[in-house]
């Protein structure tokens, strides 16, 4: 029936008949239940992390763990979850003294993506204490989807694609090739940019990006794929093909239905793949060779 933590003075009596004796006055303090606190998990990957804690013994030896699992408990207690370490340790004990201690485990195995609850618990004579519940989320690997190209000239495009960071720095880049890879890997044509990537941040919403290419083949078919790693690992999208377009081509035709004062004037235009439109110029003078400003235009 002490009280915790207080100090108490006492001395020992004895008595016969011929008088009393009496000890010296000698103290002693009673100990506390150790002071915990949760603190935040450490070095969380996509399979692992750092629980840790702090524990201050308050007199009384004290040992440490931690209690771990995918649901909220609410309030930290010593069922909920999986105990770590299983098992009493002596690596986990703590000390008698009047410090915090800090004390910790390093998790493997964990699920990637996956939400986790923790708290630290501590314990001597005197009692058990637990700390507040805290929480932390394993990284993820990104995903990538890859796009349609967009701004087709005869000798460039734009590459486009969308990453999910999934809680990581992610960074994104592209491969193409005129040659038609059997899946997206990051080693068939060519890389863009050459090294490292476009950083395309932290979140858990998908990022557009996009690189433009030149020096590319008008005419020719191209197969191309998005990127994306973070330090959980790296995605890869579809693989997507584009054809480069050519400049169309255009031949004078003989003109028709000659009056004094008219004339019907004839072409020939192959597209070549392209949405094409054509028109005439015409004038008095020759203008040598054919090009959009002389004349009129009609």
């Amino acid at each position: 029936g002490l009280a915790r933590k207080t100090t108490y003075y006492l001395c020992g009596v004895v008595a016969n008949s011929i008088g009393m004796a009496f000890s010296e006055v000698v103290t002693f303090n009673t100990m506390d239940v150790p002071a915990v606190t949760t603190t935040p998990a450490e070095n969380v990957g996509d399979h692992s992390a750092l629980l840790t804690g702090t524990a201050t013994p308050n007199g009384g030896l004290t040992q440490g763990w931690f209690r771990l699992g995918t649901t909220n408990p609410g309030v930290c207690n010593d069922t909920f979850g999986t105990r770590y370490p299983s098992y009493w340790s002596s690596n986990y004990e703590l000390g008698a003294g009047a410090d915090p201690v800090r004390f910790t485990y390093s998790l493997s195995s964990l699920s990637p993506g996956q939400t986790y609850y923790y708290c630290a618990l501590a314990s001597n004579a005197a009692g058990l204490s637990v700390g507040r519940v805290q929480s932390f989320r394993t990284l993820a690997g990104p995903t990538a989807a890859t796009g349609l190209a967009s701004n087709l000239t005869s000798g460039g495009a734009t590459l486009n694609g969308t990453v999910t960071p999934n809680g990581a720095p992610t960074q994104a880049w592209f491969r193409y090739s005129s040659s038609r890879p059997y899946s997206c890997y990051d080693s068939f044509g060519t890389r863009v940019p050459a090294t490292g990537g476009i950083d395309v941040g932290d979140g858990s919403m998908p990022v557009g990006f996009s690189l433009p290419v030149t020096g590319l083949t008008p005419g020719t078919t191209y197969y191309f794929c998005a990127f994306a790693s973070n330090s959980a690992a790296t995605a890869q999208g579809s693989v997507v093909s584009f054809l480069v377009p050519v400049a169309p081509s255009v031949t004078t035709s003989a003109v028709t239905d000659l009056t004094g004062s008219s004339a019907t004037l004839n072409g020939t235009a192959n597209p070549r793949g392209s949405a094409t439109s054509g028109w005439f110029r015409y004038g008095t003078q020759s203008p040598g060779r054919c090009d959009d400003s002389f004349g009129t235009r009609v």
